[in-house]
């Protein structure tokens, strides 16, 4: 599994990357300071999880996402908010999940349970709507 970490702020991007690689030691994580970049990397290869800050310079984590997403529709995204986030982006379509920066292990924990739990009851939803 591959994990993309992006922020174009250098201390975020560190912060991230060494609690990703805290919380998924044996999973590959690839950290960009570009943003444009991960949506490149992601045409490339295979990703499982973006974990993208909101507020970057250059390209926003939205726009991260929907790239990424383009490419890997079946990746997880997950924004990394902070208090300059509009209250718009909690409404957006496509987002598994919000952590709060900075980023902590048990945030990341905490969101990536809530999305794989929503993920099976999502699957079992259409797996019920086939039968009927």
């Amino acid at each position: 599994m591959t994990i993309l970490a992006v922020d174009t702020h250098p201390e975020g991007l560190t912060g991230l990357a060494d609690k990703l690689r805290e919380v998924f030691p044996k999973e590959k994580v690839v950290d960009f300071s570009v943003p444009a970049l991960a949506v490149q990397y992601s045409f490339r290869a295979e990703v499982s999880m973006v974990f993208t800050r909101v507020n970057m310079k250059r390209l926003s984590g939205l726009r991260v996402a929907q790239g990424v997403r383009f490419y890997r529709p079946h990746a997880k995204v997950f924004l990394v908010t902070d208090e300059k986030t509009p209250r718009g982006v909690f409404k957006q379509k496509g987002i598994s999940g919000f952590l709060p920066y900075p980023v902590t292990a048990a945030a990341i924990r905490a969101a990536v349970g809530a999305a794989g739990k929503a993920g099976l009851e999502e699957d079992a939803k259409r797996e019920v709507e086939g039968w009927i």
